[in-house]
């Protein structure tokens, strides 16, 4: 299921402010473990079976130091990209 992290009943449903929320994507995971961020875009693309090998190359060194800087400077910056959403 996909919800909207600006919706008032999200802060129920994880252990995050609104504005945590607000930051970074969030995963619950089917062993439901949670998952932020680079780590929750791992998560998504390793339920795509196309997506999967992408997600475990990902997964990897030095991927797995550089893509959680990486994901909050594209974040912060999200709604100055083309199709993106304004909040």
């Amino acid at each position: 299921d996909w919800l909207d992290a600006t919706d008032s009943g999200c802060a129920d449903l994880l252990p995050a402010s609104a504005a945590e929320l607000a930051q970074a994507v969030w995963v619950r995971r089917s062993d439901g473990s949670l998952a932020s961020g680079y780590r929750a875009w791992l998560a998504v693309l390793a339920e795509l079976p196309r997506w999967r090998f992408l997600a475990r190359v990902l997964a990897l060194a030095p991927f797995l130091w550089l893509g959680p800087p990486i994901y909050r400077i594209v974040a912060a910056h999200r709604h100055n990209l083309g199709g993106g959403t304004r909040g």
